[in-house]
């Protein structure tokens, strides 16, 4: 199948390095950087495009201050809404 890739992320490593005009604005950039310091690693795979449908499976490291997944993957959708 064609598309298939694995990604390995580290977030906090762009904290600090996209520039102010990406963005628009020094509270936007603040909100990204400040959600990208939060997240823990990430690891993603897919294998592709069928369909129109793709398929993907996302592993990310929950922070120990967190609760549980669930609730740490909603507070950052949560933070990620709050950038516009």
């Amino acid at each position: 199948m064609k598309n298939n890739f694995a990604v390995s992320f580290n977030p906090k490593n762009l904290v600090g390095k996209i520039s102010q005009k990406e963005f628009g604005s020094t509270r936007k950039l603040t909100a990204f950087n400040n959600l990208l310091g939060s997240t823990g690693r990430m690891y993603m795979k897919s294998t592709g495009i069928k369909d129109n449908i793709i398929a993907a499976e996302m592993v990310a490291d929950v922070p120990e201050n967190q609760e549980n997944a669930m609730k740490y993957f909603l507070s950052l959708v949560e933070q990620a809404s709050k950038i516009d």
